[in-house]
């Protein structure tokens, strides 16, 4: 058996009034309000938004400056990406700069112009309470990251001009990013 039934018509309008629409109130929910970004947070706060130490295309940016400023044997470009008491890591006592312009002299960095000298979507980022399968340099201080790079070209022609891993340690200082050590591992 099928019932079909009708229920009343909906009132409508013929004409729409010529004075603006005024709707009943409106409840608002209030915007959130979202803490400003830590690198730590406690157990005890209810919401916490955290910030990467240092991010990743900043890192790579950093990296990519290294390895330009050898291919243009510039020390002094080097030295302006270093903190003010960068390391040579496992070499205390040398001189940076120094170190940098006597592999310049020995090696023809302007080989690599045009390659892609290392594997920048490999990058291994360690900050300083971090549990790693390695020693962190004795030189690692509280909010510093340890950025480890497979090198891609570590030798050309027979010169080794790289390691097979870049190890730096990156600090901020003064706003920007800068290499507050350096070693090459090899592999």
């Amino acid at each position: 058996m099928i019932s079909a039934g009708c229920s009343r018509s909906f009132d409508t309008v013929t004409s729409f009034p010529k004075e603006p629409r005024r709707p009943d109130g409106v409840a608002l929910e209030q915007p959130l309000t979202v803490p400003e970004s830590v690198e730590r947070g406690r157990a005890s706060s209810s919401i916490v938004t955290l910030r990467e130490r240092y991010e990743t295309a900043a890192l790579v940016g950093l990296v990519r400056a290294y390895f330009r400023a050898f291919e243009r044997e510039d020390a002094d470009g080097l030295g302006r990406l270093l903190a003010q008491d960068a390391v040579l890591l496992r070499r205390p006592g040398a001189n940076v700069v120094e170190s940098f312009r006597a592999r310049m002299r020995t090696y023809e960095y302007q080989r690599i112009a045009g390659l892609e000298v290392a594997r920048f979507d490999k990058i291994e980022r360690y900050g300083s309470d971090d549990v790693v399968p390695f020693s962190k340099p004795a030189e690692m201080q509280e909010g510093d990251v340890l950025v480890r790079v497979p090198v891609l070209v570590s030798r050309v022609g027979g010169d080794p001009l790289f390691g097979e891993v870049l190890v730096l340690l990156v600090r901020r200082e003064e706003g920007e990013l800068r290499i507050a050590g350096v070693a090459e591992d090899p592999g």
